[in-house]
């Protein structure tokens, strides 16, 4: 018994499971199942679009992309992972001011930034900045923090920050004409991540966007000190005459607010394993006895 035979005409193998003379038993193995092939762990780092800013008293920075991370075991040559990278949502009074989800082979889904949509929804990956004392946007568990909360009290009414992946976002001050809400930091648990490939601010992810706000009795309908957007990506306000700053592409940040706002960044997807390189797919670096696939754009991952 184990003895093998190969018919090398039609491919097909043979093991011996009974050796009884005259009466072998011969099973097909050539067509079986359970094939053994090699695998290995794949971490991801999956982030959502940011939110779009707010203008002037309609809300305040846009909550930064959700963020995600975790790992999966796949089989060379079998396994395909499908990319879906989100993009940043538009500025209000645009349409669509929500960031866009940024998915993993429609498993592993982190929710895009929160805005303002039109009916003060301001709830993502993490939440939107309120304006005029309104509720700010909540963030989902796990994935970023709230927005921050508008003041008002006329004349002045400061927005809130959009929240960030490391932080809340900053309430607006009424302080002298008014001070807009700062942006939540994002988070740089991942800036080994961002250094290998060169993505990220300064090593952070998912920052929210500035809060700005208006104010009537001051020239121009100007807010005294618009907010800062958060590091990692996030957009800063701008005086309610001017135009905010957009939140970075790629990074998930959260777009400011102004009298022009600005958009979301775009989200981005990362995949890393130990060792040289496996698979195929996105922008493939090497660093550190890792290997990462940048995925900036949608796309696919083949193990």
């Amino acid at each position: 018994t184990g003895h093998l035979w190969l018919n090398k005409t039609s491919g097909e193998v043979y093991v011996c499971t009974n050796a009884t003379a005259g009466a072998n038993v011969w099973t097909n193995i050539g067509d079986g199942t359970g094939a053994i092939e090699p695998t290995y762990t794949v971490e991801y780092l999956v982030i959502a679009g940011g939110g779009g800013g707010g203008q002037g008293s309609n809300i305040g920075g846009g909550g930064a992309g959700g963020v995600v991370n975790g790992s999966q075991v796949v089989t060379s040559n079998t396994t395909i992972l499908s990319v879906v990278v989100g993009g940043g949502g538009s500025g209000y009074p645009s349409t669509g001011g929500k960031g866009t989800n940024s998915t993993l082979s429609n498993a592993t889904t982190a929710i895009g930034g929160g805005a303002y949509d039109g009916t003060f929804n301001y709830d993502g990956g993490s939440g939107g900045g309120s304006a005029s004392g309104n509720t700010p946007g909540s963030g989902t568990s796990g994935q970023g923090n709230g927005g921050g909360q508008g003041f008002s009290n006329d004349p002045v009414y400061p927005d809130g920050g959009g929240g960030g992946a490391g932080a809340a976002g900053a309430n607006g001050q009424n302080v002298g004409n008014g001070i807009g809400g700062a942006g939540g930091i994002g988070t740089n648990s991942y800036s080994t991540w961002a250094t290998a490939t060169s993505t990220g601010e300064s090593g952070y992810y998912a920052g929210g966007g500035g809060g700005s706000g208006w104010n009537r009795n001051t020239s121009g309908n100007a807010i005294d000190t618009p907010g800062a957007g958060g590091l990692g990506g996030g957009g800063d306000a701008a005086l309610y005459s001017q135009t905010a700053q957009a939140g970075q592409a790629n990074t998930g940040g959260g777009g400011g607010s102004a009298g022009t706002t600005a958009n979301g960044g775009s989200g981005i997807v990362i995949l890393r394993y130990a060792g040289s390189q496996q698979g195929t797919g996105g922008t493939i670096t090497s660093s550190g006895g890792y290997t990462y696939h940048t995925f900036t754009s949608s796309g696919s991952y083949t193990a």
